[in-house]
């Protein structure tokens, strides 16, 4: 037997937003392996969690946020060999999947943007008048 029976891996040169556009949604499971501190994977790993993939990743910046929010139970971060048997229970996949999706609300722009109006552009929210 080899690796490739079991594992494909795909690098993708000149990785861009119109790539991730259709790469995320098709994807069960969001695997980024990162130098911590020094690479930034958080945002696409968030892209992956809303659009339903599970995590696989180091425990750093904002995987640790994700697995906060989501519940370490719903991610992989720090339990790599459990990834295949987890799998192979495909009814628990989407369970899980699912819940990570639903639990992924703190990383909505509409928060990020709201708090950056009121923790560092000291900002008030305006409403906006119906019409």
């Amino acid at each position: 037997m080899f690796t490739t029976d079991y594992l494909l891996l795909y690098f993708l040169p000149d990785y861009s937003v119109s790539l991730a556009e259709v790469l995320i949604p098709a994807s069960d499971i969001s695997q980024h392996i990162s130098t911590a501190g020094t690479e930034a994977s958080g945002t696409s790993n968030m892209k992956f969690c809303l659009n339903s993939g599970l995590l696989l990743g180091t425990v750093d910046g904002a995987n640790i946020e994700i697995a906060e929010e989501v519940g370490e139970s719903n991610n992989y971060i720090s339990a790599l060999n459990m990834v295949d048997d987890a799998y192979l229970h495909k009814d628990e996949w989407v369970k899980k999947s699912i819940r990570t999706t639903a639990k992924m609300g703190k990383f909505s722009s509409d928060r990020a943007i709201m708090d950056y109006a009121q923790e560092y552009w000291n900002i008030e929210q305006t409403p906006v008048p119906s019409s």
